[in-house]
């Protein structure tokens, strides 16, 4: 009775709000049975539709037995149906990698890369959620130290790999907030909006010069993303990292993005011989960041603390 009264009580929401999918919190906090029975049966009546399950869980294989036909839990007879889950294991690198300005066996971008290395164990690996912090983490302009440049790189990584992107709402202009002072601080108001606030953010006007390079980074990078397929559901072929550079390709059958995330606090060069297995054919490269094209031979110097996106020509 219960389980049936929560199922009409989704469908009632879905339709009255006109929803495209449902955030469910603490997924696995249910019992187990019970929340597969909500999911399949909302499922069911939306078959188009998406639910996201919160499983704040810090390995792969933890988290991907609550991805629908998951191949671990099925060992057990048993299958979530949830369609989506929170890549909490990329979050937890995001928060420590952009800190550590050095690469070391388990340091540095290299959490990246053994993030990603373990991607065959989601059942559908496009659809999960990738997210650099949230209402219950510490704001990454904290954790961070107000770094533009940091934000850049891990804005960059999110919105390039498989998954779909979420973004905390004021990250976008390097709102600050401690979570050690409580929840409240991390969930500060968004300035603007109401007639009397001093300051309005929501308008390019009512910006800071700070606040306008977080903005501007963060819209341009989002804008060329929309109808990026390549970055919707390529495939993806990725480099061991070396002296914190990361690199990694998304690619389908028409297109091939390169991006390359310079982690170290010094310039880097990155050899082109290296990735030929993916540029293939391709013989220039135009950073959707910089507008600027590039020759994919010899060498190209990468500045510290910076990304690249380059669309393959």
């Amino acid at each position: 009775l219960v389980i049936t009264y929560l199922v009409q009580n989704a469908i009632w929401w879905i339709e009255y709000a006109n929803l495209d999918g449902l955030r469910v919190d603490t997924f696995p906090y249910n019992g187990k049975e019970g929340i597969s029975d909500w999911t399949k049966r909302v499922m069911n009546e939306y078959p188009d539709f998406n639910i996201v399950g919160e499983a704040w869980l810090h390995h792969q294989a933890h988290l991907s037995f609550w991805q629908k036909d998951s191949k671990i839990s099925e060992i057990l007879g048993y299958n979530s149906h949830l369609p989506s889950v929170m890549d909490f294991t990329l979050h937890d690198a995001i928060m420590t990698a952009f800190n550590e300005n050095e690469q070391h066996w388990d340091k540095g971008t290299i959490r990246f890369y053994d993030n990603f290395v373990n991607d065959f164990l989601y059942p559908n690996i496009n659809n999960i959620l990738v997210f650099a912090a949230n209402h219950d983490t510490q704001r990454i302009h904290t954790v961070f130290g107000g770094d533009v440049d940091k934000y850049k790189l891990a804005m960059t990584l999110i919105m390039t790999v498989r998954g779909i992107p979420q973004i905390y709402y004021g990250d976008e202009i390097g709102m600050q907030g401690n979570k050690d002072k409580g929840d409240g601080d991390i969930r500060r108001d968004f300035p603007g909006g109401w007639k009397n606030d001093p300051q309005n953010a929501f308008t390019e006007s009512g910006r800071t010069t700070e606040q306008k390079e977080y903005f501007d980074f963060t819209k341009k990078l989002l804008n060329w993303r929309k109808n990026k397929s390549v970055i919707h559901n390529g495939k993806t072929t990725h480099y061991i990292p070396e002296n914190n550079v990361y690199v990694y390709f998304r690619y389908n059958e028409k297109e091939t993005v390169m991006v390359i995330l310079n982690n170290s606090e010094k310039s880097q060069i990155i050899d082109f011989k290296r990735f030929k297995e993916s540029i293939k054919m391709h013989t220039l490269g135009k950073n959707i960041l910089s507008e600027k094209e590039f020759p994919l031979s010899g060498t190209l110097e990468i500045p510290e603390k910076s990304s690249m996106v380059l669309e393959l020509k």
